[in-house]
């Protein structure tokens, strides 16, 4: 029999929950997986539901875009080379105080990788505004 994996999330903008059963992004995300496996080192061979809900203080919708795309956004080993913030299209039709959000989810579950690529696409939206405008969205 295959083994089964549940985690069951609770955002900060919602009184629902969702559950994540998906065993690449639980592994993708370093702390579901770390959540899982104090409660059973074993998981990735034995059934496992996480028993209380892993509480995230972001909105859904960060947290829904991250889950949807934490294991295609993987920049390439050592140098960015070839990839451009093209190669993340859904990331780029978001604006940039959502990215920013967006960023700093990554950064509280530790996914450095996804972190990496969507600062890519900040920069790219930072690169296309005026100095003026940058020093407004950077607070000084």
């Amino acid at each position: 029999m295959t083994p089964t994996y549940t985690i069951t999330l609770k955002f900060e903008n919602s009184s629902e929950m969702q559950v994540i059963c998906d065993k690449q992004q639980i592994d993708m995300i370093p702390a579901f997986r770390k959540a899982i496996e104090a409660q059973n080192s074993k998981w990735m061979n034995e059934s496992t539901t996480l028993a209380d809900p892993f509480k995230i203080p972001f909105k859904e919708d960060a947290v829904n875009f991250l889950i949807t795309h934490v294991t295609d956004y993987i920049p390439p080993q050592g140098m960015f080379g070839d990839i451009t913030p093209d190669h993340y299209k859904e990331a780029r039709a978001k604006s940039l105080d959502e990215l920013v959000h967006i960023m700093e989810l990554a950064n509280f579950l530790g996914c450095d990788g996804f972190l990496n690529c969507i600062g890519l696409c900040v920069a790219r939206k930072l690169d296309e505004k005026s100095i003026d405008e940058v020093a407004q969205i950077l607070g000084n």
